[in-house]
Parts: C-alpha cells; structure tokens; sequence
C-alpha cells in the first residue's frame, strides 16, 4: 500500500484527525496534508516518519488496539515508503550520476528541472518518480545541456555518456536509459591541457554534502529566488485581524488561555499598534509559543503579516527567541523569520531558555504598549496572555530583555539600503581581519576588474556620476584587500564560469550589491570574457588569491562571505537588496564546509 493510503487508514481507523495528528507530531497541517494526498513523501528514515508513528502509536495504546504500535505502524511505513520502483531507481542513479559529475548542487538543478529541492531528493533517492517522468527528463536535459557548455563540462560529459555527442537529446536518451552506468575516464589525448584536465576530473572525487550542508544549500536556494514584492502580494491575501477596536481591546483584556489563543493574541496586538503616530522600536521576547516554526500555517500567516505592516510603518524589530542548541531548529527558525529580514530593520538574538521547567514567559512591547503572557509549562497546552500598558510592566520587561540579549547570542543582522554606510564600516573590519575568506560570487568578482573597462562599462549604462564614483571606489577598497593577501590573510573566490550561448539567456552583471543600488549594470559578452581574463592573470600572479571556476551558477541571486570564526554575510543584489549577517555558530560552521565543498 502506498504510504498516503497506508496514512489515511491509519487515522481512520485510529479516529485521528489531521488537525490532533499535525499537533502531537509537532508538524504543520499543511505537512500532514501533502503526505495524506500523496503530494510529497518522507523520506523512509525521516524525523518525519518517526513522529508520525509515536504519534499513531500511542493512540493505538490509548484505544488498546489489538495488533496496532508504534513498531508495526512504524514498519509498515518504512515498507511503503522503500524504492520498488525499477525506473524510479534507475533514474536516480543516471541523475546523481550527472549532478556528481558536472557538481550541480540540488538547488540549481531543482531550479532547472522546476521542482521543489525536497521533491528532487526524493527522486534522486530513488524514493518516487517525477509526476511526468517525460517532462521531467527532458527539463533536466535541457538545462544541462544550455547551462554546462565549458570544454571541462563537455569532457567529462562525454565520459559519462560514452560518446562524443552530448547535446540535450543525448541527454535524454542517457537518463532514459535502463542499462548498466559505465564511466570512460579515460583523458582525451588532441592535446597537452585537454590530458591535465580529463585526469583531474577522474581522479578528483566529487564532494558528498552532509545532511546539515544539503539543508543549508536548500536555504541558500530559497533565498536565492525569494522575491519581497511577490512575497507580499501573496501575503496581502490573508486578512488582517480588523479592528473593531472595541472588541480587540475587550479580548486583550479578558486574555488568552491556550497556546493557539495566544498566537492569535500576538496578531491581534501587532495590528493594534499599527497606527501609533510615532512608530517606535518593537521588541520581542517569546518562551512560550514555539516561535514561528512552531506556529500553524494559518497562525503564522498572520503574525507575519502583522509584523510586516509594522516594520512597512517604520517600527524596528527585536526579537529575543529562546532556539533549542540544534542545526536543523536553528534553521527552520531562520527560514521563517527570512521574509521579514528582508524587509529590514530587524535584528534577532538566540538566548538560552528559562531554566525553570514550570514557567514560561512571554512580551511584545513597545514604549506605550505591552502584551504579557505566563505559561507553567512548555509542554502544556494551557497559558494566559493579556495587555498590560502600564508603564511599571513596561520598564520591567524592558530590563528583563536587555538582561536577555546581554547574555544571549546575535543571531541575524540586516542591513537595507537606509544602512550602508554601517554596513561598510563592518564589511571592512571583516575582510581586514585575518584568516581565509571564502567568497562565493554569483558573478566575477569587482576586484579583478580593471578600472578602464569598468569605467566604459559604466558609462554604457549611462550610470550618473555620483554613482560612479561609489563604484569606482568600492572596486577600489576592495583590490586594496586582496592586494594585502599573504601569509595571515587569504582568499578563496568562487565564481560561475558560462559559456556565450548561456550568456544570452542569462546575462551577468556586476557584483555591486554591497552599494545597494537596487539596479543590475549589465556588460556583454566580450566584456566578459575581459573581466574573466583579468581575474584568472590576477589570481596567477597572487598566491593568496585562489580562484576556483565552477560550471554553473549555483545561486543566481546570492554571494556568500565565510571566514572561520566570523559571521557569514549572505549578499542579496535584488528583490530586496539586503545583507544579511549571520553570526549563528551552528549556522556559520556548516556553511564554511559547505563553500570548501563547492569548488
């Protein structure tokens, strides 16, 4: 039986509804939903499944079922969920086969094949096949064969396949294909340079990621198409909580008892402050809800909504969320905080959790404004908020959140355009620090260029004069700090080398996003080819500069900055522009193995 059948009956039989399934798994409704259609699969030895299974199980338990437990119902899934399917095996192997040898990272190939990171792990796992195989296999193709044009690429493409032909109907054929893989690895012999690289390529095995590096890659690959103004198109569906004032403030009197009330409470006072005539900073700390992953779908929808007018009417943010010490927990939070880092004016904090196990406390407030809440238990259902504008408890909480963040950790920083220059004052004290600085471009990096064709460059794009400057001496500042690289400071630069053909659908432009322009200045393909000549002589003649080329464009929209025992910097150039600094330790280590595995 397929798992969603095997799930539906399950909670049938058990008299369990979606809604007490998706609570007692600590899993979103929305999550519960997509196994039960069939949508999207666990992996078999998922966190996922194992909750599901205690959950089911100890329902059976209560109902003293017959031949139901956790260990048969935890069985039975991991029967469902195993890879029968010949071709679905098949063509995860042919698949992997090609991401590992061209390494394509699961976020760009997702990208190309038009489907969900997790969607495509599961296919490569040989877990389920696509929805339309055809269109898949094709998709797949097609963006091979226009995105990994390079001599390197092709090489290792013919291997792989066996054949001089490797255009996008050879492609088809390859991952259609049921018989056995065999890889020639054998170097081409028309040249000297064409030896040295083929035996590289075969000898050099291609980096396996953790779990923990395949999730940073799968943020990575969400930020990198996360689009603000979309974003809030779509939220501007969800319906604010309307005031009526009147009976808003009757209820934020009267209180809110259970954890869902006092979500729904958080929305409703957000929407409450909205329109203070002088916005103010917002802070907020929060022990007792979970924090937003731990919220439904429809009760962050709303937060998220409410908080994002705030900040849209000049309100700074805050946030001092107690996270529990794990990577995946750390990120999940991260990700659902992402849409308001990028509307900016925001700062977090992780702190350490309250050390007494029967009180919980939470506080959103402003100068004038407060909602408190109690709760004796993380684990119980049951809690109380209410508003408080007295200017005691204010003063109070206000004490009780510096003491918090004192003591606690930076999370995430932003900086908006609004914030540049502070933003520049700590990009150079980070790369004037010592230590190897890895730096993934999406983009040939500014440095290398040289200040002539930059300066016809920008004349083209009929940049003003002011602007001009700015860039000429960002570029500037910038080669400044790789000419210094030497013994105590190096570089490690990754960057996207494409051919013309892919060049025309998908034109660079320079990496100014630490200027916050909020506009991409485009260069043509000869231009290009310049600017890359420039970057491979600079890096030949500085020993701490090491460039390495990749084949393709992991993320279009993003460069990372990583140095061990510092911060990462994500770097957004558009839809928003935006800089997030990242100082997680949790965060920071797996993206430092992530880069050293990239190139």
């Amino acid at each position: 039986m397929e798992f969603s059948e095997l799930l539906k009956s399950y909670m049938k039989e058990l008299q369990v509804t979606a809604k007490d399934l998706a609570e007692a798994c600590e899993l979103s409704p929305s999550v519960i939903s997509r196994y039960r259609s069939g949508e999207r699969l666990p992996a078999p030895d998922s966190p996922q499944v194992d909750a599901i299974a205690r959950a089911l199980g100890k329902k059976a338990k209560q109902l003293e079922h017959p031949t139901l437990s956790k260990k048969t119902i935890r069985a039975a899934f991991a029967d469902s969920l195993a890879p029968k399917d010949l071709y679905a095996a098949d063509l995860a192997n042919r698949l992997s086969s090609l991401m590992d040898t061209l390494q394509i990272t699961q976020a760009a190939m997702a990208r190309g094949c038009g489907v969900d990171p997790s969607q495509l792990s599961r296919i490569r796992k040989g877990q389920r096949r696509p929805a339309n195989p055809e269109e898949f296999v094709a998709a797949a193709a097609a963006f091979i064969s226009s995105n990994y044009t390079t001599s390197d690429a092709i090489e290792k493409l013919e291997a792989l396949l066996g054949q001089k032909t490797t255009d996008k109907d050879a492609l088809i054929a390859y991952l259609s294909s049921d018989e056995p893989i065999v890889v020639n690895t054998t170097p081409k012999a028309s040249s000297k340079s064409a030896k040295v690289t083929a035996t590289k390529a075969a000898s050099k095995e291609p980096a396996v990621l953790t779990e923990e590096e395949q999730a940073i890659e799968q943020f990575f690959g969400y930020a990198d198409v996360f689009h603000l103004q979309q974003y809030l198109r779509r939220l501007a569906k969800v319906q604010k909580p309307q005031s009526m004032m009147s009976k808003l403030a009757k209820r934020m009197t009267t209180g809110y008892k259970t954890l869902s009330e006092v979500r729904s409470g958080i929305a409703d006072f957000l929407v409450s402050i909205e329109n203070e005539p002088i916005p103010g900073p917002l802070y907020w700390e929060d022990d007792i809800t979970g924090g937003l992953s731990a919220m439904t779908s429809k009760e962050r929808s709303r937060v998220i909504a409410a908080l994002i007018h705030a900040l849209q009417k000049n309100h700074s943010l805050c946030v001092a969320q107690p996270i529990a010490a794990t990577f995946p927990e750390v990120l999940k939070e991260l990700e659902q905080w992402l849409p308001l880092y990028m509307v900016g004016n925001m700062r977090s904090y992780r702190v350490t959790p309250g050390k007494k196990e029967d009180y919980r406390n939470l506080s959103i407030f402003t100068e004038d404004h407060i909602l408190y809440g109690t709760s004796v238990s993380t684990k119980s259902n049951e809690a109380l908020a209410y508003r408080k504008d007295g200017a005691t408890e204010i003063s109070y909480a206000m004490e009780q959140f510096q003491k918090l963040i004192r003591d606690g950790q930076p999370l995430v920083n932003v900086y908006r355009k609004g914030q540049r220059l502070d933003y520049h004052r700590y990009l150079m004290e980070y790369l004037e620090a010592d230590g190897n600085t890895y730096i993934y471009h999406n983009t040939l990096p500014l440095e290398t260029m040289e200040p002539e064709l930059l300066q016809s460059i920008l004349e083209q794009n009929k940049v003003d004069e002011a602007t001009t400057e700015r860039i000429l001496n960002y570029r500037n500042y910038l080669r400044k700090q790789a000419d210094a690289a030497g013994k105590g400071k190096k570089y490690t630069v990754l960057y996207p080398v494409i051919g013309k053909e892919q060049f025309a659908t998908h034109p660079l432009t320079l990496d100014v996003s630490g200027l916050f322009l909020g506009a991409a200045i485009f260069y043509n393909y000869e231009e290009y080819e310049q600017h890359l000549a420039s970057t491979r002589a600079y890096a030949k003649e500085h020993t701490g500069y090491k460039c390495v080329e990749l084949p393709h464009i992991p993320f279009a929209h993003l460069s990372i900055l990583s140095k061990k025992g510092q911060p990462v910097i994500l770097c957004k150039d558009a839809s928003p522009a935006a800089q997030l600094v990242i100082s997680d330790p949790l965060i920071t280590k797996v993206v430092e193995s992530y880069l050293k595995k990239l190139q």
